[in-house]
């Protein structure tokens, strides 16, 4: 169980998602479920329209990093692929372009 401890610290929501980013960043590192779970979350807070837009888009590119983490090689170059379609930084394309080439090559 997780505790968030960002709500109570702060209501920007620009603020909050970057707490809980690195919460998701520090999860991916020491525990894939938990990560799963904090994606899961902020997606119904994205359903919400409480993420801003660029928000749901690093959303994306971490949800799509943790599939390919968790192993689903097929899933993950879906969500890859569907990342490249938004326009991210190019520092940020090409690790999705890696990220992408390592799905394919395990897959």
């Amino acid at each position: 169980m997780s505790v968030n401890v960002a709500e109570n610290s702060t209501q920007n929501p620009l603020s909050l998602f970057q707490a809980q980013k690195n919460l998701l960043a520090f999860y991916i590192r020491t525990d894939l479920k938990k990560a799963q779970e904090l994606v899961n979350r902020l997606r119904k807070d994205a359903e919400n329209n409480t993420l801003a837009p660029i928000h749901q888009k690093q959303l994306s590119l971490f949800s799509a990093n943790v599939i390919l983490l968790e192993r689903d090689y097929k899933v993950a170059k879906e969500k890859l692929r569907s990342c490249l379609k938004m326009n991210f930084d190019p520092k940020t394309t090409a690790e999705i372009l890696n990220n992408l080439a390592y799905a394919s090559w395990k897959h």
